[in-house]
Parts: structure tokens; C-alpha cells; sequence
């Protein structure tokens, strides 16, 4: 992902890319792999219950080939768990959580780029949340509030070394704070 455009005598501090075990389409697609087994191992066992390529060939009239013999629901549980997974990867390589000298930036998206920009000035507030699966990962999420009231909280979700990455913002404030 190019970088972004910095505002003059701007320097980048630290960049993160969320894990991508966080993401929810990652876990579908693990689930989905976890599905194909079972029903691939139910096949193995129960021959009457195996449901091939060829067997939809009948109603069809489409010849598959080599393929015929192919378990059909685990191969669709397959394929619809490759998707999954390259969604995940596909938003984890485009998203970037970046921390310059004068703001912390979210940049993400693959076909247009969305950035949400905070300035340090306006940031209030910085916590830490780890749920027992983050600890486990090694993960967490950092939230930004802002003085506005009116202005949500801004997750920065799946970061590694989450308290490195808090000190980088904590220290970005207390700097923008003495200027």
C-alpha cells in the first residue's frame, strides 16, 4: 500500500497492520475448513450418505469429468472457506494503523482508500482492551476518545505489542500537549 501523503516536516512514528486472527472472516473461513472435514470424514464412513460431483451430473446433465468423483460438500465448504479466507488476508494487507508526530492515522480499503485521521491535540483519552483470546494471541485494541463529546471512540483493533503502540500514541500527546 503506497504511503500516505504527510503534512510538511510530518515523520512516521510507528505502522501496525491488525493481526489477521481477529478478523471475523478468518474465523468463518477456519470454521468452514473445520466443516469440510467432518462431513468429508462422514463420507468416508457412511458411503450411502456421499454425495459426489457426479451424482449432481444426473439432474444436471453436466459431465465433471474427473471431477465427478469428488465429494461435493466438502469441496463447497472448501471453496466457500478460500474466499473467507483471502477476504481476511485481502483487509489485512490493506489497512494500515499509523502513528506520525502529528496524528494517528487508520488507512484502509482495497479498491478506494478511506483514512480516518485523529490529531493528537483532540484525543482525550487512550485505553487498552484485551479480551482472554486477545492475551492468548498476544493481541489487543487500542481506543481513542476525543474531547468532542459528540465524536465516537475510535477502535484500533488486532494490534501486536498493544502497550508499545499505546506508548507511541501516549507519547505523541504529551509532545503535542508541551507545543
Amino acid at each position: 500500500m503506497p504511503d500516505i501523503a504527510l503534512l510538511q516536516n510530518e515523520k512516521i512514528i510507528s505502522r501496525r497492520k491488525p493481526s489477521i486472527l481477529i478478523q471475523k472472516t478468518f474465523v468463518t473461513g477456519v470454521a468452514f475448513i473445520g466443516l469440510s472435514i467432518v462431513f468429508f470424514i462422514i463420507g468416508l464412513v457412511y458411503r450411502s450418505y456421499n454425495l459426489t460431483f457426479s451424482s449432481i451430473s444426473i439432474y444436471t446433465g453436466i459431465n465433471f469429468g474427473l471431477f465427478g468423483s469428488l465429494p461435493l460438500i466438502p469441496i463447497v465448504f472448501d471453496i466457500i472457506a478460500l474466499i473467507e479466507l483471502l477476504h481476511a488476508e485481502l483487509s489485512v494487507y490493506f489497512r494500515d494503523y499509523i502513528v506520525t508526530n502529528y496524528r494517528i492515522i487508520d488507512q484502509h480499503g482495497i479498491l478506494s482508500k478511506d483514512a480516518n485521521i485523529i490529531l493528537a491535540n483532540r484525543i482525550s483519552d487512550i485505553s487498552i482492551d484485551r479480551t482472554f483470546a486477545d492475551r492468548i494471541l498476544g493481541l489487543g485494541r487500542v481506543i481513542l476518545r476525543m474531547e468532542e463529546v459528540n465524536k465516537p471512540e475510535i477502535r484500533l483493533v488486532g494490534i501486536r505489542d498493544v502497550e508499545s503502540f499505546q506508548n507511541d500514541i501516549l507519547k505523541l500527546i504529551s509532545k503535542q500537549s508541551r507545543s
